[in-house]
Parts: structure tokens; C-alpha cells; sequence
């Protein structure tokens, strides 16, 4: 896990938002993706002085326009970000991984 000196600081709830989203991308990974491996970056967010953080792993990636996302994405990542009125996106390809991307407001 990389996180710099700058990061800024963050409510208990965004926190909690925040932990409980990059867990989820974890248990993901290794459930669905079969990764061996996962990278969690996190970094000032340029767009509004938040937070970004990225958990991307080398597991086996899927098709996001085929497949809808389930209930662990669609509430535990999305639902989280968006309670604290941030965002998440995913990223991802048959054979290449799937990196979670979080954006959440100071």
C-alpha cells in the first residue's frame, strides 16, 4: 500500500467510507479475479482537494459493459462512495485486471 505525506485529512465517516470500498475491492479481487497480486495507491485528489484512491490487481479482469455490477460493487463500493459524496469507477479488461478507482471529497 502506497500512501504519501499530503494526503488530506478525511472525516471518521469518509474514512470509514473509504476502508470499507478498498476492502470490498480486495475481497473482489481474490474471489472473482483470482489475483495474486494488488496494488493500493492513495494520493491527494486534484479535482477537489480530496482523496483518490486505486486498487488494481492482476487477476483476470472482465468485460464492464457485459457484466452488471454486483451486489458487493453496486453497495459496498458505490453505495459507500456515494454516501459520502464521492465517486468510484472501474476499470477493467478480459486478461488485464481491474483497477477500482475512489474519489471522495475532503
Amino acid at each position: 500500500m502506497i500512501v504519501p505525506d499530503d494526503v488530506p485529512r478525511l472525516k471518521a465517516a469518509t474514512v470509514a467510507a473509504v476502508a470499507g470500498a478498498v476492502g470490498e475491492a480486495l475481497i473482489n479481487a481474490g474471489k472473482h479475479g483470482a489475483a495474486t497480486r494488488v496494488t493500493i495507491y492513495a494520493e491527494p485528489s486534484d479535482e477537489d482537494g480530496g482523496l483518490f484512491c486505486s486498487v488494481k490487481d492482476d487477476g483476470g479482469g472482465y468485460d464492464t459493459a457485459a457484466v452488471p455490477d454486483g451486489v458487493g460493487l453496486s453497495r459496498s463500493v458505490r453505495g459507500r462512495m456515494a454516501e459520502v459524496g464521492g465517486r468510484a469507477d472501474v476499470v477493467s479488461a478480459p486478461g488485464f485486471g481491474t483497477e477500482v478507482r475512489l474519489w471522495v471529497p475532503a
